[in-house]
């Protein structure tokens, strides 16, 4: 078991404040409407919020020695569990019925769906697994 990693609530606050800001431009800038802003600027808290559980749930799989501390195992293992699980539920339909599709068709919703959730929530999990080594280090300097 490795040793305990700590980081501070507001460094935490932190890093989830710059992933929420930039959900909610990657978000704004691909919408065409002023709803869609609103849309996403509600659906920030919850960005945040996230951010900051799946900040401490890294350092505690790290801590129990199930993920390796590096930056890309912070971000591909989670990231490929999230994205198989959400695409198993989203695309029910296809994966049943996937004879009945084309191959066009099959990678045309996988697009769609890659581009639409994907794309924001690999920019998160990729901004939050480049930030804890930052965050970690400059912790381990001030103490």
């Amino acid at each position: 078991m490795r040793k305990p990693q700590r980081l501070s609530t507001s460094r935490v606050c932190t890093i989830a404040l710059l992933v929420s800001l930039l959900a909610i431009i990657v978000c704004t800038a691909s919408s065409d409407s002023l709803y869609a802003l609103y849309f996403f600027a509600s659906c920030s808290p919850g960005v945040f919020i996230f951010t900051i559980i799946y900040c401490f749930v890294i350092l505690a799989l790290e801590a129990r020695g199930i993920l390796f501390p590096n930056v890309f195992f912070r971000f591909a293992t989670p990231f490929l569990f999230f994205s198989l699980i959400i695409w198993w539920f989203v695309s029910e339909n296809y994966i049943s019925d996937f004879q009945q599709y084309t191959g066009k068709e099959y990678l045309g919703r996988f697009m769609d769906f890659a581009f639409d959730f994907l794309l924001p929530i690999g920019l998160c999990m990729g901004l939050v697994s480049l930030m804890l080594p930052i965050a970690k280090e400059e912790e381990e300097t001030m103490a």
